[in-house]
């Protein structure tokens, strides 16, 4: 291979973060990740596969409900994109889930 295995030639993240108030943020993220190659063995034959290109979007929105205390709810794979992460483990699908944060 000429390549590292499952790394991608292409890779971006685009993220956004809007204070709507001093207690309320909305953040989103975009990831895109390129085409990867990856090594099997087959029939005593070492051989070379590609899993493809995807993009995945997520968002949260966080309350802080005081100074010590933040509430978040957040969506993973908002768009339910199938992809492999490594070949034959197919990552999880929309996700999505409530959060709380308390700091000492």
């Amino acid at each position: 291979m000429n390549t590292l295995e499952y790394a991608p030639n292409w890779k971006g993240n685009l993220g956004f973060s809007w204070e709507m108030t001093e207690a309320l943020t909305l953040d989103s993220d975009l990831l895109y990740v390129g085409k990867r190659n990856y090594f099997f063995t087959s029939n005593q034959m070492n051989m070379v596969d590609q899993l493809g290109s995807y993009a995945t979007l997520s968002a949260s929105l966080s309350y802080k409900m005081s100074a010590q205390t933040t509430l978040e709810v957040y969506a993973d794979n908002i768009t339910d994109t199938k992809f492999e992460e490594k070949w034959g483990y197919p990552a999880m699908g929309f996700n999505a889930g409530v959060s709380i944060e308390w700091e000492l």
